[in-house]
């Protein structure tokens, strides 16, 4: 069985150890010292994030937002095993980050991605984003989206 669960402290290294799996799925790496050392503090660098448990124990998807500035979030983080896609699984991360971001009032969601992730950004055209100029200084990412929400 699988759950949609706000993150505890406790998911940590489920999640470290999701992460540690899941990125070289799509040729790249975690690395919890330096690219993704935010991860270490989620509290500090999120204003929230979700995992997808399994079986109560194990992370097998996760994603967080974050506030960008007054009236627009970042959609971040949006990981979800192989095995997986194709099943909703990643509509409902991506779903979870963009009611939080209309709840407290946001007009819009960024994000940024690479073009390798062709079915991640699939996905966000299905949900209304649009490509946008590069709005951050991510030398990982070359595409560049925003959902509006008005």
């Amino acid at each position: 069985m699988i759950e949609l669960v706000a993150f505890e402290p406790r998911l940590r290294d489920a999640l470290f150890a999701f992460l540690s799996r899941c990125l070289p799925e799509s040729g790249r790496s975690f690395d919890p010292a330096g690219r993704h050392a935010h991860l270490e503090h989620i509290e500090d660098g999120f204003d929230a994030f979700w995992c997808l448990v399994e079986d109560g124990e194990d992370v097998v998807g996760c994603v967080g937002l974050r506030e960008l500035e007054p009236g627009a979030s970042e959609l971040k983080t949006l990981f979800l095993y192989e095995r997986l896609q194709g099943q909703g699984w990643g509509r409902r991360l991506a779903e979870r980050a963009i009611a939080r971001a209309r709840l407290r009032g946001d007009v819009a969601v960024r994000l940024d991605t690479t073009s390798a992730s062709r079915g991640a950004i699939a996905l966000y055209r299905r949900l209304g984003f649009r490509d946008i100029d590069r709005y951050n200084d991510n030398p990982a990412a070359d595409v560049f989206m925003q959902l509006d929400l008005s």
